[in-house]
């Protein structure tokens, strides 16, 4: 994989949502199109069933016993037979008309239904369709990025990938005061390396390392995972659990408002839960001097 810095990303995270939308949207414009021909033609055979019930209802309805019991001559049982077997001809035809209405009951709810998903998909294409490329320019994101004062300035890095096509925004953040609920034990997080790798489709990774001018081993602490970590709240190596933060950072990089996702991204790194089974491993990271950091960044 070959990463080329630049200065500037353009980024396009709905196309290929968009062009799944436009797929999704021929195949179930396909399935509304069959579920109507099949409507029709359940319809026409519930033409056929009802008219061929109401002219045996209506025939049924006329006096006939007389006339039956003349053409078999009087005889009881044959009359019997006649009747009986014209009692069977319409309860099937009665069946078979209500057995088409449901049918078609049926297929109408089902066209419905895939109606109703097919302009779902037109609405969500809607959405997207006009929406415009996201442009991140690195020296705008590194001046925004320097009201953070945890934000190392001018370690901001964009660049690209063609192929598998990816894009990354790197940057570093100095070590961090993290502290409980309480806002007590507040422990040092040593400076850190956080990696945004964005895909075509808009899903993204976030991999956190040691600050690039610190070897790999550096400041790292037996955690939750049983290997050596940066923060309590991490499950591996370089993976974060972000928890209730992971929507927000979500959205912001989903958004290119990559100011946010850093803006959350340090305000998670300054807290750890000593009640979570993670966060219980805080003791083993080093004591922190609040006043202290504070005076540095104050002065950085």
């Amino acid at each position: 994989m070959t990463w080329s810095h630049t200065n500037t990303l353009t980024l396009n995270p709905t196309a290929e949502r968009r062009l799944s939308y436009e797929t999704d949207l021929q195949m179930q414009q396909l399935m509304v199109d069959h579920s109507r021909s099949s409507l029709i033609g359940y319809k026409l055979d519930l033409a056929k069933a009802k008219d061929q019930w109401e002219r045996i209802e209506q025939a049924r309805s006329q006096p006939t016993s007389w006339k039956i019991h003349q053409l078999t001559c009087g005889h009881p049982e044959l009359t019997h037979f006649i009747n009986e077997s014209l009692e069977n001809y319409y309860t099937v035809n009665q069946e078979t008309w209500l057995r088409e209405l449901r049918t078609v009951r049926r297929a109408t709810e089902l066209y419905g239904d895939e109606l109703e998903r097919l302009n779902r998909i037109k609405s969500k294409l809607s959405l997207i369709r006009d929406q415009a490329d996201i442009v991140v320019s690195k020296d705008m994101l590194d001046t925004f990025l320097r009201d953070n004062a945890h934000y190392t300035p001018g370690s901001l890095q964009l660049s690209f990938n063609p192929e598998p096509r990816q894009y990354r925004v790197t940057f570093s953040l100095r070590d961090i005061i993290a502290t409980n609920p309480r806002g007590d034990n507040p422990i040092v997080i040593p400076p850190l390396r956080i990696d945004f790798y964005i895909h075509p489709n808009g899903e993204h990774d976030l991999v956190v390392r040691n600050d690039i001018s610190r070897p790999y081993w550096a400041d790292r602490y037996k955690g939750y995972s049983e290997v050596p970590l940066l923060h309590p709240h991490m499950t591996s190596e370089t993976t974060l659990c972000l928890g209730d933060f992971g929507e927000g950072v979500t959205e912001a990089i989903s958004e290119g408002d990559f100011v946010t996702a850093i803006t959350i991204l340090t305000m998670f790194f300054q807290q750890y839960d000593h009640d979570d089974s993670a966060g219980a491993y805080h003791d083993v990271w080093p004591d922190a001097d609040e006043d202290r950091h504070i005076a540095d960044y104050a002065d950085a």
